[in-house]
């Protein structure tokens, strides 16, 4: 079915779109909160085994763990976000909602009437960095793994 021709999707359909996205966030937080375990594991193991593969172990599970809870700040705004356009997918006006985070001071003057698309790019860079962070931590994994091995 070809879209040429048709309308583009109202505010509530595309805010409702991105919010279906947004929940992703949810995936990448719970692979972030098995790397975050398994760091904090082998921080833990490594208090056992006092030798210099357990200090270079200690120091690649803490950046591990680190990186998790910076995660969590990623996942925590990510899903508030999602939140805030599940609503506006169900009728709440950009309006009305900015208005609600302004009398909240989670937004300032500046924040008030952004349009859709500059929301979304706010929105997906967050998702972004919240992936970013959770490769990283993976990464970090991996690398500690084999300096602990060799």
């Amino acid at each position: 079915m070809s879209s040429h021709g048709s309308e583009p999707p109202d505010l509530a359909t595309r805010a409702a779109v991105l919010a279906d996205l947004l929940a992703q966030g949810r995936i990448i937080h719970a692979g972030s909160m098995l790397a975050t375990f398994v760091g904090l594991l082998a921080l833990a193991g490594s208090a056992l085994v006092a030798d210099l593969a357990s200090v270079v172990c200690v120091a690649w599970a803490s950046s591990a763990a680190l990186l998790g809870l910076i995660e969590s700040y990623f996942a925590i705004r990510v899903g508030f976000d999602r939140a805030l356009f599940r609503r506006v997918g169900h009728g709440l006006s950009l309006d009305t909602l900015d208005s609600s985070l302004a009398a909240l001071d989670l937004i300032d003057e500046d924040g008030q009437g952004a349009a859709f698309t500059r929301r979304k790019r706010g929105c997906m860079r967050l998702l972004a960095w919240q992936a970013g962070v959770t490769v990283a931590q993976y990464i970090l994994i991996i690398i500690g793994a084999i300096c602990a091995v060799i």
